[in-house]
């Protein structure tokens, strides 16, 4: 059975969530603007365990090359939400 793809507001979310988790704030107080060096916390390592976290939770793989392109929490939900929807379509 064919499960359903999340909604971008859903994967907003979590994205978000995982976010905010990794890096010990409120879910609050973190948004689509956050990222390295804008957001406190947020550096190279907490960058890799969010990517790493955001792989886990959606089942994709996000290459080397994109991990570098990630700059914003905006930019890792357009990833996700694009990554899922090819991966609908090769299922389909």
């Amino acid at each position: 059975m064919k499960t359903s793809l999340p909604t971008d507001e859903d994967v907003q979310e979590r994205v978000l969530e995982i976010i905010a988790s990794i890096l010990g704030h409120p879910r609050q107080a973190v948004g689509p603007g956050s990222a390295p060096g804008v957001t406190p916390g947020w550096d190279s390592l907490a960058h890799m365990r969010i990517v790493l976290a955001v792989e886990d939770r959606f089942d994709i793989h996000i290459s080397d090359q994109a991990v570098v392109q990630l700059l914003s929490a905006e930019a890792m939900v357009a990833s996700v939400i694009t990554q899922l929807a090819g991966l609908d379509q090769h299922e389909g």
